[in-house]
């Protein structure tokens, strides 16, 4: 596990059950004993439970585009030498 995007990768292929043999099992002992990466495991085991399991890739898609928006608002803004800076945080038509 080289980078976060990795590791999460990996952590949700590990708990979809698609690892098998020498990797599940480098995961298993990666998670006993790396604190940080149980603490990562949590919050997408979380995240899925919260989600009602939907597709991660709808998850990420629906993450992604609202990071995007929140930036290209708060650009704008500075761009405009706006003081209050108002972020469009949520759009339900992305929801998964």
């Amino acid at each position: 596990m080289q980078n976060d995007a990795d590791k999460i990768e990996l952590l949700l292929k590990f708990s979809r059950g698609e690892l098998t043999g020498d990797a599940e099992q480098a995961v298993r002992e990666a998670l006993e004993k790396d604190p940080e990466l149980r603490t990562i495991y949590q919050l997408l085991l979380d995240i899925q439970t919260d989600t009602g399991g939907k597709d991660w890739s709808q998850i990420m898609n629906f993450a992604s585009e609202s990071a995007s928006r929140m930036f290209d608002d708060f650009m704008r803004n500075h761009r405009e030498g706006t003081n209050l800076y108002a972020i469009r945080t949520y759009d339900s038509k992305l929801t998964p």
